[in-house]
């Protein structure tokens, strides 16, 4: 298994939520990447009602 580092884009996205005075941020993954997701603060909602490829995808949510 490949382990993700942090990209540019991840952090840019907290950081503009932030100073846009956002209360979070929503997105949706794949099972392999909620750990990744998690170690930004990101909690697993459970499965999302998303469908798209046929594949179960993960609701996470950051509260700022």
């Amino acid at each position: 298994m490949q382990i993700r580092t942090a990209t540019k884009d991840d952090l840019a996205a907290i950081a503009d939520a932030k100073s846009h005075g956002r209360s979070g941020l929503v997105l949706t993954c794949k099972d392999k990447l909620i750990t990744y997701y998690s170690k930004f603060g990101f909690v697993n909602e459970g499965i999302s009602e998303s469908v798209h490829g046929n594949v179960t995808w993960y609701q996470m949510r950051l509260t700022l």
